[in-house]
């Protein structure tokens, strides 16, 4: 058997007699193979434990199985220290003795200064028990928005943006505050293009079906946003009209595109991308007015890409960050726009991930060492913020820096349009998490919810903009349910253990309603703020009862549930059958019958009925015309257990329904550069 000596301090190597140095990542295969030496390790295992999870290619791991056949001599087909079998990996087949010494010991030598590799105890994925733990407790990637002072310090985050879905890779800013980014949906298999409605604090897809959109930028105007979608074989930038939807695809087959960036004025766009011609990653400038695109940077060598660019606020500059897949180093290039040449090249001591503009003199960077500014002649660099982050992006106007990091779990709503069946595009409302279901509005971009904490309930309002910051208008360690709303008087009815209350969400005041031993199923206030409808079950049946703020009477027998709504009841029996009495006190029964469930909700409200049925698959939403008892749409969606409540917004026209909680860990925004990287080195490979 052949015999290695390993120089572990040295990260050097001896075979007979000879002095061989070793690549630290090399070493660190070779330490894995000699731990698990009794049996065959595979391409897979070997990039999770060395590479700790880090996105490198198949093709990197045998380059240093590789390097360590040359540095053995070893032949693959005859081998004497590395054994491969197709399918099952590769195991250690030589004799390997640890040694302190510094150099090459003698034979004599051995005995005394080497000794057997003490094996280090086989890792027990604690960091990937420590990442599924993170799933729960790290959640929801957001947008902070970071003041910058004269003096480059940066404060705490003055507000949080959250994102729905998952798997958030890139994001946009507009100067006019527009925001946009890309994620997964729930159920989805490709991503959508979010645009925020920051006036409203919602957001909408403006474009679905994306394969990877690793890149995306407004154009100067904010009117265009362009988004990159990489696909295998034919990548291309898709251009959005922001205000009439349009989409156009501006730019195609090419084999990947990294980065877009954009001057402030509308005529050009610069993006960073890699040709099936080129190999390696050059620069590109789009003309708008012709439509037209031409390479302006190319790179000398083809191990070397640029991978991130930005443009300097007087459009004299370009920054663009290169990687050298030789050295795996990065550097900082500025070139002048006017003859594309350039002007500096800065190595960077650290990982970077992302860059942009300060001024027209310095460059922030996002890299593991935390938030850095560099001038773009190299005589002057400094850490301005200890914070990680792997996109940033400089709102210049503002003086703001937005950046990816984590942010508490929150939750989100979005809307359903009516009737049912009418075009279903979402808009998406964020909320704070404990919020599980809208009251009202009862004002401009103000709402009323319920929010349900570990220990208590409690209705509040807020305001969208600002879903976070909450006033309370009742809070109770009991639970809280069948909330019913009078917007003229600005009253809220509700039944807690029981008990009903009535709560004046402008004074505050509270009134408890004197019904004696009576246990409401459900209630109704009226536009009074005082008088309610309400049912209960009493000799084995249902009533229906009237509190007129004075006293209680009974009004009908054998439904469960009354809603109000300008002088009609809605009523429910037992069997889900609906019936309508008009403000005249004339019965009628309605052609439909309602399925309801424990958590179903039904409502009514201007001779519209909405109620939700559901089992294990999905949530029906049901609606029926009272005008027109023809007249009834439905609308399935995948079950969640939010859904089965809604909120009939105050012109009628949309349901907002609860999406669950938006969540998102720590891990996937890390990956977002490093996966670029690789994508990079991967793509050189496959074509070379």
């Amino acid at each position: 058997m052949k015999k290695i000596i390993v120089l572990r301090e040295e990260h050097k190597i001896c075979i007979d007699g000879r002095f061989i140095d070793i690549e630290p990542k090399v070493f660190a295969v070779l330490e894995y193979l000699y731990v698990n030496k009794d049996r065959f390790v595979s391409i897979n295992e070997l990039h999770d434990q060395v590479w700790d999870g880090v996105m490198v290619s198949d093709a990197a791991v045998r380059r240093c199985i590789s390097k360590l056949r040359s540095a053995f001599d070893d032949d693959p087909k005859q081998p004497k220290y590395i054994q491969l079998i197709s399918k099952r990996g590769y195991k250690l087949i030589c004799d390997v003795h640890f040694c302190t010494a510094k150099k090459c010991p003698t034979k004599e030598q051995l005995p005394t200064e080497c000794h057997y590799w003490s094996e280090p105890k086989k890792s027990r994925n604690w960091h990937k028990l420590i990442q599924v733990c993170t799933v729960f407790t790290l959640v929801m990637i957001f947008i902070a928005f970071i003041p910058i002072s004269n003096q480059l310090t940066l404060f705490e985050p003055q507000q949080n943006t959250s994102r729905i879905g998952t798997a958030h890779i890139a994001f946009a800013y507009a100067l006019d505050n527009q925001y946009a980014y890309a994620t997964k949906l729930s159920g989805e298999p490709t991503f959508s293009i979010m645009l925020r409605d920051q006036h409203r604090g919602t957001d909408e897809a403006v474009l679905k079906g994306v394969t990877w959109p690793d890149a995306m930028g407004f154009s100067g105007s904010g009117s265009t946003l362009y988004v990159s979608d990489v696909k295998k074989g034919n990548s291309g930038i898709v251009s959005i009209n922001i205000q009439t939807g349009e989409t156009t695809t501006i730019v195609d087959k090419f084999t990947f595109i990294a980065d877009i960036f954009l001057p402030e004025d509308d005529s050009l766009l610069y993006f960073v991308a890699s040709d099936d011609e080129a190999h390696s990653f050059n620069l590109y400038q789009y003309n708008v007015s012709t439509a037209q695109h031409r390479s302006v940077i190319k790179n000398p060598e083809t191990f070397i890409h640029f991978f991130a660019g930005a443009i300097a606020p007087d459009n004299q500059h370009i920054a663009l960050l290169s990687y050298n897949t030789l050295q795996n180093t990065t550097a900082l290039e500025i070139y002048s726009t006017k003859e594309f040449s350039k002007v500096s090249h800065t190595l960077i001591e650290s990982t970077v991930f992302d860059l942009d503009w300060l001024d027209n003199e310095q460059v922030i960077l996002a890299s593991d060492k935390g938030i850095q500014n560099l001038s773009i002649q190299g005589d002057s660099r400094s850490i301005i913020a200890p914070q990680v982050v792997h996109m940033l992006s400089v709102d210049k106007r503002n003086q703001r820096i937005h950046t990816s990091n984590t942010a508490q779990k929150t939750s989100f709503f979005y809307q359903i349009p009516l009737p049912l069946n009418s075009k279903n595009t979402k808009s998406y409302y964020h909320f704070s998490e404990d919020i599980n279901l809208l009251v009202s509005e009862i004002d401009d971009n103000k709402y009323i919810g319920l929010a349900r904490h570990d220990d208590s309930s409690e209705i509040v309002s807020f305001n969208n903009a600002r879903p976070n910051n909450t006033n309370s208008i009742y809070k109770t360690v009991q639970p809280i349910t069948h909330i019913s709303h009078a917007a003229d008087a600005q009253a809220l009815a509700f039944i807690e253990q029981g008990k009903v209350k009535i709560v004046n969400y402008a004074s505050l005041h509270v009134f408890s309603v004197p019904l004696g031993n009576v246990q409401p199923q459900s209630i109704s206030l009226l536009a009074d703020g005082e008088s309610i409808y309400f049912t209960a079950r009493s000799n084995s049946a249902w009533h229906v009862y009237y509190w007129d703020g004075v006293k209680v009477q009974h009004q009908l027998e054998g439904f469960r549930y009354v809603f109000e709504s300008k002088g009609q009841l809605l009523l429910v029996a037992d069997d889900g059958s609906l019936y309508l009495r008009s403000a005249t006190g004339a019965l009628r029964t309605l052609n439909k019958q309602a399925q309801l469930e424990a958590n179903s909700q039904i409502t009514f409200v201007d001779n519209m009925v909405i109620w939700t049925e559901h089992d294990l698959a999905s949530v029906t939403f049901h609606q029926l015309d009272l005008n027109n008892d023809t007249f009834h749409r439905s609308l399935s969606i995948p079950y969640d257990k939010y859904a089965t409540k809604f909120y009939i917004n105050n012109e009628n026209n949309k349901l907002i329904v609860k999406g669950g909680s938006a969540i998102q860990h720590e891990e996937w925004q890390s990956q977002i550069k490093i996966t670029k990287k690789f994508v990079l080195s991967y793509v050189v490979e496959a074509l070379l």
